[in-house]
């Protein structure tokens, strides 16, 4: 109540001396910014995407319709994003997405707006070993991209088989990529030496059935697709490499095995 009175006397304050009370944020006007929310590919309607102007947010509804009421009059812009889908026109360098937001005009003219969200493609399937699933095996995608001035290798998803030796890699942007699963690697308790497979694993393969990048069949995709992927792997020998590490304190040395890609 204190606050309120005091409020009330700045305010007769600043109209005694004939100064403008302080404007609403964000300004409350009389129009609203009707539009609808599709899949740039279907041409469906996209429920529950998010469509923002910075400052008020509101969801779609079931047919992919949104309303911002209370807007005044002037311009804004607009975004609209979705989990699985991309912003028209978004692209990546790296780690990082860019896009550009939909100029809009308000006013008493204004008329709906379409707004389109690219959907993500998905990349499956399964890595089996003489007919037998390959589980907890790490899957990667990656992708050359020019960062910089220089063309680098980017992983733009990874994962690891499950007990069937299945994988998904969803929420992929329309472009060339190259997968590739293993190396395996068995931690020193889980084998024994008598155990048949103590020296035996999975070397990195790529798809189809590579045994480096120079071999591998790129993988194209457009928006949308929802392609299968399968990966035929042999095992191969597995080595141990020891040493010592001249100069190094006696705790907190970093070790690191890095390959022809730089992982």
């Amino acid at each position: 109540a204190f606050l309120l009175i005091c409020s009330a006397l700045i305010f007769h304050h600043a109209n005694a001396e004939g100064q403008q009370p302080v404007q609403d944020f964000p300004p409350i006007g009389e129009y609203k910014l009707t539009g609808t929310v599709i899949n740039s590919v279907t041409g469906e309607p996209v429920r529950r995407a998010l469509v923002t102007d910075g400052i008020h947010a509101v969801l779609t509804d079931a047919e992919g319709k949104f309303e911002i009421d209370g807007l005044a009059k002037g311009s804004t812009t607009l975004d609209v994003t979705k989990p699985g889908f991309f912003r028209e026109g978004e692209h990546r360098v790296g780690d990082a997405r860019f896009f550009s937001s939909r100029s809009v005009t308000i006013g008493p003219d204004s008329a709906p707006v379409t707004m389109k969200l690219v959907p993500g493609a998905v990349i499956f399937g399964k890595a089996e070993s003489k007919g037998e699933p390959v589980p907890n095996l790490p899957v990667k995608l990656m992708q050359q991209q020019v960062i910089e001035g220089r063309r680098q290798w980017v992983i733009r998803a990874a994962a690891s088989t499950n007990d069937d030796g299945e994988f998904r890699l969803p929420d992929l942007a329309a472009g060339t990529y190259y997968l590739s699963a293993g190396p395996s690697w068995k931690p020193r308790a889980s084998v024994t030496r008598s155990s048949p497979e103590a020296d035996r694993g999975y070397a990195e393969t790529f798809y189809p059935q590579a045994g480096d990048l120079e071999g591998a069949s790129p993988i194209r995709v457009s928006a949308g697709d929802q392609m299968e992927t399968n990966l035929s792997l042999k095992t191969t020998r597995l080595f141990k490499i020891s040493g010592i590490i001249m100069g190094a304190p006696a705790q907190g040395a970093n070790l690191q095995f890095i390959n022809s890609v730089g992982e």
